[in-house]
């Protein structure tokens, strides 16, 4: 298996089971892959840490270039309610060329 595959089985048994299983360093660098797959799983994953940590991941992936990864993080801020959230998913919802990442980000938004 490869490193990238073994980090998605890693993040994926994270999910399920709702624990923390990767280091916040090991969860900030997947933040960083150039995989689109592995991004969207850090979404997914990391809102099983601490609330801070998690919050400044999501809402740096909520600009990320891919507008799966921006989707991704914009639903799963629905979690998350202090102002930087707030305005990072108005102006994901009003201002995001991506239909799906405005979609998620008004319904983000509205929980």
């Amino acid at each position: 298996m490869s490193r990238l595959e073994d980090l998605l089985e890693i993040l994926e048994e994270s999910s399920e089971k709702e624990v923390m299983i990767l280091s916040q360093m090991e969860i900030e660098n997947a933040s960083n892959s150039r995989s689109v797959l592995l991004r969207c799983r850090v979404c997914d994953a990391v809102i099983h840490y601490p609330d801070d940590f998690a919050q400044d991941i999501l809402l740096t992936l909520l600009k990320d270039r891919n507008a799966e990864v921006r989707a991704s993080a914009a639903c799963y801020l629905e979690y998350y309610s202090d102002e930087a959230v707030k305005n990072a998913l108005q102006q994901a919802f009003f201002q995001d060329k991506d239909p799906y990442v405005r979609g998620y980000g008004g319904y983000s938004l509205l929980k």
